[in-house]
């Protein structure tokens, strides 16, 4: 990320739940992972207009604005994560910005069940910020100077950032009922390190035959009363879950892994897929959308390519061959082009676009802030 001694703030807030929706979605999807806002252009501050193509590999920081509708109260702001600008755009008096996540952004560790504290520093940071750059209600996206060291916790394990920052938020009404969700990644079944997914297109390779584990993480600053139910649905003709596809949020915290297998199918071509993560009814939680890439076995491919290569060839000396009886010269042929026919059609298939699952909740799309 380049340090441009400038941030880009992105704020999301109470006044829609699209827009805490965002906020939930930010909050678990994995690092790498690409999102978009967009605002009205009455939302943006007008010194960023004039830059807004210009703010390529620029770092953002995304907040939760709490707000009140008819402006009585001046808002407060809690940090959610930082991230940096990807691409931008405008289609009339729309502004977009795509960017990509990075680390957990989280105010101080609070004592414990103090709630006066957690007031302290939501407070605290707020009126930092508004030195910093314009904040709603003025504007919802700004440029600005970056957070100073210190006003933030950037460093502290993630999931500590993760559940931390649930516990401010949990602290509104706007998230008082959500389910804290984290995405932790993909990783090889029974193995520690999850994967990387693609710096320019965040998608997880996957090896057509391997078996693979997606790890969640869920954190609840109390118990929840009812079980909040959960699924993970997948387009089974590139990869496939095994054992359940679901999973329920019923206690404070606990690590969920769903088992997955990737398959290439009957063919030698690379499948794009996504698995979705969405919650079940009225409950509010992450709503995600993974992009997945499945590598055909490369051994099978370069076998049938081999083979097919060399069926080819022999018809093609069946008929320079003059020295062999013409019957077994055309016998020869006939058997080799059927063998590359039937090797040719055994290996193909077409590159099946990214599709989404039967029957699985899709993520919200983005909307102005």
């Amino acid at each position: 990320m380049k340090h441009t001694g400038r941030c880009l703030y992105l704020f999301s807030s109470d006044q829609s739940h699209l827009y805490t929706q965002d906020i939930l979605n930010v909050l678990g999807a994995p690092r790498g992972h690409h999102y978009t806002f967009r605002y009205e252009d009455k939302y943006v501050d007008p010194a960023l207009r004039s830059e807004w193509a210009k703010l390529q590999d620029t770092e953002v920081v995304v907040l939760f604005s709490l707000q009140q509708r008819a402006r009585y109260q001046q808002p407060a702001f809690i940090p959610i994560r930082c991230g940096w600008v990807l691409r931008t755009h405008r289609l009339g008096s729309s502004y977009f910005v795509t960017f990509r996540l990075g680390g957990y952004v989280s105010l101080p560790e609070p004592s414990d069940q103090e709630n006066e504290e957690i007031d302290s520093q939501v407070r605290k940071f707020t009126e930092r910020l508004a030195a910093l750059t314009s904040v709603p209600y003025a504007s919802s996206a700004s440029i600005g100077r970056p957070l100073p060291f210190g006003i933030v916790d950037t460093q502290t394990d993630p999931n500590v950032l993760f559940q931390r920052i649930a516990r401010y938020l949990s602290h509104t009404s706007a998230f008082e009922s959500a389910s804290f969700v984290r995405m932790l990644g993909i990783k090889p079944a029974g193995e520690a390190e999850y994967l990387e997914n693609y710096a320019t297109n965040p998608a997880y390779k996957l090896l057509a035959g391997k078996t693979y584990d997606l790890g969640l993480y869920y954190t609840q600053p109390t118990a929840p009363s009812q079980p909040r139910h959960f699924t993970v649905s997948v387009d089974e003709a590139a990869v496939r879950i095994i054992g359940r596809g679901d999973f329920v949020v019923e206690s404070r915290y606990d690590e969920v892994l769903v088992r997955l297998v990737a398959d290439s199918g009957d063919g030698l071509e690379n499948r794009s897929t996504v698995i979705v993560i969405g919650p079940s009814g009225e409950v509010q939680g992450l709503k995600l959308e993974v992009d997945v890439y499945v590598q055909a076995p490369r051994g099978r491919t370069v076998g049938i390519a081999s083979f097919q290569a060399i069926a080819l060839i022999a018809v093609a000396l069946a008929g320079v061959l003059t020295g062999i009886p013409l019957a077994f010269r055309i016998l020869l042929a006939i058997i080799s082009a059927l063998a590359a026919v039937a090797l040719g059609l055994f290996g193909a298939s077409t590159l099946k676009p990214p599709s989404l699952p039967s029957g699985a909740p899709r993520p919200p799309q983005t909307t102005a802030h």
